[in-house]
């Protein structure tokens, strides 16, 4: 069943193959600052990332690992949460299954350019910021960081898997190791870019424009580093732009 949490009423998704659930959306700004009521996600070039049901950016790893302890705390103690579930980062390799929703393809939405869904470099950036290049005939209408609900929704009912914001990861289930940024941003326009196991992951520490993540709640007896999921192979890091 769909799991909502009693902090910020977050949905969460059930995805058997993986046998956790995963956010339905990426933590908002709004959910961020119910921990840290200072935190704000600034603009790009005066436009704003901040809005409450913007995706939370400028947070790294530790941040994200840190709201993942914060919020799990917060879920025990109202009694929501059973002890031997929490809630924390997903790993890389259940980042790229849920991007890919289980199938082999190349993109979150198959396997044609241009995107058929998501938040990436499109018509609305170049319109708004002539010097940066987008995708020839996209448009999603989103300069920059769109609201979560309109940040593209996959089969399994996840939006933003794939565009919005790089989603950090751990390097396996359960680890405290930074396992790399994943999925592809806003401002994202080379195919490499957009591919779902394309990774960066050389700066965990990095608080960018375009750095966000997503949550999973998770059996805590499975945290070890699991196998590739069948069909998975292993991610191609690629440099950061």
């Amino acid at each position: 069943q769909p799991w909502v949490t009693q902090t910020a009423q977050m949905e969460f998704v059930w995805v058997p193959s993986l046998q956790l659930w995963v956010g339905r959306f990426e933590v908002t700004n709004g959910e961020y600052r119910q921990k840290d009521p200072e935190h704000t996600s600034g603009e790009f070039r005066e436009l704003s990332l901040d809005g409450d049901r913007q995706p939370v950016v400028r947070v790294n790893f530790d941040d994200a690992q840190a709201y993942a302890a914060w919020l799990t705390e917060q879920e025990r103690a109202a009694g929501k949460l059973p002890p031997e579930l929490r809630y924390r980062l997903p790993s890389i390799m259940e980042a790229i299954l849920y991007t890919r929703t289980g199938n082999e393809q190349n993109y979150p939405w198959g396997e044609l350019l241009p995107p058929s869904r998501g938040n990436y470099a499109d018509s609305s950036l170049s319109a708004a910021f002539s010097d940066l290049p987008s995708i020839s005939g996209y448009q999603d209408g989103f300069a920059v960081t769109a609201p979560v609900e309109s940040s593209g929704e996959n089969i399994w009912g996840l939006f933003g898997a794939g565009g919005n914001v790089w989603e950090t990861t751990a390097k396996a289930a359960g680890a405290t190791q930074f396992g790399g940024w994943q999925g592809g941003g806003w401002d994202d326009y080379l195919p490499l870019r957009l591919k779902c196991d394309t990774f960066y992951g050389f700066i965990g520490n990095a608080r960018g424009a375009v750095n966000g993540f997503r949550l999973v709640l998770a059996p805590i007896a499975d945290e070890a580093p699991p196998p590739p999921p069948k069909g998975v192979a292993a991610p191609a890091e690629v440099p950061a732009s």
